[in-house]
């Protein structure tokens, strides 16, 4: 719908696992727009999001996966 109001919730943190089983947790998520949002004339809105990614001292190179739910709720 046009200019309808919406709601963004983002994780408090997740863990990304490489196929070894190594570990790094990604904390501090944002977005833009924050919590609340509206859509535009046309029904659209873009979600840009941000995050920390926690890299430890000796962490060990590799591909990292995992997954990060959101939900934008429709007011």
């Amino acid at each position: 719908d046009q200019n309808a109001l919406f709601t963004i919730t983002l994780p408090e943190s997740i863990v990304l696992t490489s196929a070894a089983g190594d570990s790094m947790t990604v904390s501090n998520f944002s977005s833009t727009p924050a919590v609340n949002g509206q859509l535009d004339s046309s029904g659209r809105q873009d979600l840009n999001v941000g995050a920390t990614l926690n890299v430890g001292s000796f962490q060990a190179f590799g591909a990292y996966r995992g997954i990060m739910s959101t939900t934008v709720e429709y007011n």
